[in-house]
């Protein structure tokens, strides 16, 4: 494989990521996979491993995966004369989490003459929740509740602050597609912590998810099992103060927890600085 993609939340995770494969040929090392250069590829051994031969990467944490991209590996030439793409067929992904357990795979099928391979749409394991939640996913807040006005929709995209940069947060389990955004400000409001700076609601098309955004972060007051049903993981980025713009993935919506905002009048200075970055 020249290279292995992992996309979460529009960033590939894969890269640079510990590597390991079932047998190495010659000096084409699992890492040469992950490595962001589509000059270099990893090369399994059958003879020495035995089949199936396997190549596995550590994501480090367990993260919200959108698609998983194989930039698969021609011979000679990209017309591909030795059908080196056809290596791949009927390979099978598998998503494992921390406890070890698969929670979702999706298999190839015929990958002669496919450069890019994608896997998009992952077989997963229907389980009985083990904590009942405390209102329905399909729960209509009601307009006139105090909730509704703590909260302020900026668009749809993922939450930004002012130097674009995304925030860390908690996200919950998976939820199912019909699950109303206001089931998302109601879950991340069970921990009204002063760094919550938002919510972002998440869809896919067969998959929900609640992310509540914190300045700096993920405060270490706030556990996972505080919420219920319980968070799912936790993820540090370097947003802070306040939301200021969603960009980005059609399918997230992003809300702005308006409690947290403060009443500051800016500086000469700074009003300058804002209005020559809308002409640079």
């Amino acid at each position: 494989m020249f290279e292995v993609q992992v996309s979460s939340l529009g960033k590939n995770i894969a890269a640079g990521r510990p590597s390991t494969q079932s047998s190495t040929h010659n000096n084409f090392f699992a890492n040469l996979a992950v490595d962001s250069n589509l000059n270099t590829f990893s090369h399994t051994k059958v003879a020495t491993s035995g089949s199936p031969v396997w190549w596995q990467v550590d994501l480090g944490n367990e993260l919200p995966m959108q698609s998983v991209t194989v930039l698969n590996r021609w011979c000679g030439s990209s017309a591909d004369p030795n059908g080196c793409l056809c290596r791949l067929s009927n390979a099978t992904l598998s998503l494992i989490n921390s406890q070890g357990v698969i929670v979702g795979t999706q298999t190839t099928g015929n990958t002669c003459g496919k450069r890019e391979v994608l896997f998009d749409d992952f077989m997963v394991p229907t389980q009985a929740p083990t904590i009942s939640p405390s209102h329905t996913p399909t729960l209509s807040l009601n307009p006139t509740s105090a909730l509704v006005h703590d909260f302020s929709m900026i668009g749809k995209g993922y939450c930004l602050d002012e130097s674009q940069q995304w925030y860390s947060y908690i996200y919950s389990d998976i939820l199912p597609v019909h699950t109303k955004d206001s089931y998302c400000l109601e879950w991340c409001s069970q921990n009204l912590h002063p760094d919550l700076v938002g919510v972002e609601v998440v869809r896919y098309t067969d998959s929900v998810y609640c992310y509540c955004d914190f300045s700096g972060r993920v405060p270490h007051t706030i556990d996972l099992t505080d919420y219920s049903p319980a968070a799912l993981s936790e993820y540090d980025y370097n947003g802070v103060g306040v939301i200021l713009e969603a960009y980005g993935y059609s399918g997230a919506a992003c809300y702005r927890y308006d409690v947290s905002i403060p009443f500051v009048i800016p500086s000469a200075s700074n009003l300058l600085n804002c209005i020559l970055s809308n002409f640079i």
